[in-house]
C-alpha cells in the first residue's frame, strides 16, 4: 500500500487543526526502523514516524530556502515552514551531520534535531561491538585485532576526508565503491587513496582536481582526532564490515544488509544510546 504525499499546505492545516500530533520526521527508512525500535524500547510516549519519501516538496521550494536537493533538505524546509505551528515543538524533524559540523554551526530549528554523530549508523562505532560483529558473530580470522581495527578506522577517516574535500572545493563527485581499492597486507586493511580518488574524479569529468584533492584530503585526516563517530559515514562503515568479515574468511552471510539488520535487532539492548533523539 502506497503511503499517501502531503504538501507542505496540507501539513500547514493538519498541524493547525491537530496541534497535540507528535509526529516525527527523519530522511530513510533504516533511521526510521532503528528509532522506531529505540521508541518501543524507552520510556518515552510513542509517536507516529515517517520518512521523506511522504513529503511533496515542489522544486522552487528548494530555491525558496537555497538548499539541494535530497531528503535531509526536505526535512529542513519542512521545520522552517511549520515554525509558526510548531510553536511547542510536538513535532519532530531528525536528520544527519554527515559533514554539516565540520562547516559550521548547526541549523537550530523548531523540532529540528541533529543526530549526535555523522549519521545512525555511526551510533554503533564502537570498538567493543566492532569486535563481537567482525570476530564473534562474523567468525573472521583476524589474528592481531589492534592492528586490524586501526587500518578499520583509518580507512573510514579517509574515506569521510574524501567527502569533506569535496564539499570543501564545491566539487560534486560520482562517487565509486570504494571496496574495490581495499586490499588486505600484514593483518590490516590497505585502502588505495589515490587510485579511488584518480578513478572517482576521471568518472566525474573532474581528473584536474587530482593533485589539490588529494591533498586537501590529508590535511582533512590530519585534523579528525577524537570520536571516529564524528568522522565516519554509517554506510562506509557497514560496508567495511561485510567486507572484512567475507576478506578474513569468516561468515559470507553476513553481507551490508544482514548487518543493518542486525543493528536494528541490537537497538532494544541500549536503546539509551539514541536518548537525545527520542
Amino acid at each position: 500500500m502506497e503511503m499517501p504525499r502531503w504538501t507542505i499546505a496540507e501539513l500547514l492545516t493538519r498541524y493547525e487543526l491537530e496541534p497535540s500530533l507528535t509526529d516525527v520526521f527523519v530522511e530513510g527508512q533504516f533511521d526510521k526502523d532503528i528509532l522506531m525500535c529505540a521508541y518501543d524500547h524507552a520510556p518515552n510516549e510513542k509517536r507516529a514516524m515517517y520518512t521523506a519519501d511522504v513529503l511533496d516538496i515542489p522544486h522552487d521550494m528548494f530555491e525558496k530556502h537555497s538548499l539541494t536537493k535530497g531528503n535531509k533538505q526536505k526535512l529542513i524546509i519542512l521545520c522552517r515552514e511549520l515554525s509558526n505551528v510548531n510553536e511547542h515543538e510536538n513535532v519532530r524533524f531528525i536528520v544527519d551531520r554527515d559533514t554539516d559540523h565540520w562547516f559550521g554551526d548547526l541549523e537550530i530549528g523548531k523540532g529540528l534535531l541533529w543526530t549526535e554523530f555523522c549519521d545512525i549508523e555511526t551510533y554503533f562505532f564502537e570498538e567493543d561491538f566492532v569486535k563481537e560483529l567482525v570476530v564473534n558473530a562474523g567468525k573472521a580470522k583476524i589474528d592481531k585485532w589492534n592492528v586490524f581495527y586501526e587500518s578499520f578506522h583509518n580507512a573510514l577517516k579517509a574515506l569521510f576526508a574524501v567527502r569533506a574535500a569535496a564539499r570543501e572545493a564545491g566539487l560534486s563527485l560520482d562517487y565509486m565503491d570504494f571496496e574495490k581499492y581495499v586490499s588486505i597486507g600484514d593483518g590490516r586493511l590497505c585502502f588505495d587513496l589515490d587510485t579511488y580518488i584518480q578513478r572517482t574524479l576521471h568518472k566525474s569529468k573532474l581528473f584536474e582536481h587530482n593533485e589539490k584533492m588529494l591533498e586537501a584530503i590529508r590535511e582533512w585526516c590530519q585534523r579528525f582526532n577524537g570520536d571516529p563517530r564524528l568522522f565516519c559515514r554509517g554506510h562506509d562503515f557497514v560496508v567495511l564490515i561485510a567486507w572484512a568479515i567475507m576478506k578474513f574468511r569468516g561468515a559470507k552471510s553476513l553481507s551490508n544488509e544482514v548487518i543493518c539488520r542486525i543493528l536494528v535487532l541490537l537497538v532494544p539492548r541500549d536503546a539509551g544510546r539514541f536518548a537525545s533523539l527520542l
